[in-house]
């Protein structure tokens, strides 16, 4: 299984690494001066955070991505 999801090789799309990295949940929880309890909470809830799931275990966060998330958020309800 490719890390799509797809079973085939042909067709299959691998995640763009950002320029500068992934971040951890820690890294991410440092950012939005939360505890990483709370991301991981966002991830289980599958409220629209933004992740990438690296394997069973294995999640990383988009510096961009999680920058934009925060932009989207109403200012009452960011972290």
């Amino acid at each position: 299984m490719s890390c799509d999801g797809s079973s085939s090789g042909e067709g299959a799309r691998l995640a763009a690494v950002p320029d500068e990295g992934f971040w951890s949940a820690e890294k991410v929880a440092a950012y939005l001066g939360v505890s990483t309890a709370w991301v991981w909470k966002q991830v289980r809830a599958n409220t629209g955070f933004p992740f990438v799931k690296l394997g069973t275990r294995n999640y990383r966060f988009s510096p961009a991505k999680v920058r934009a998330w925060v932009e989207q958020q109403p200012s009452e309800k960011r972290p």
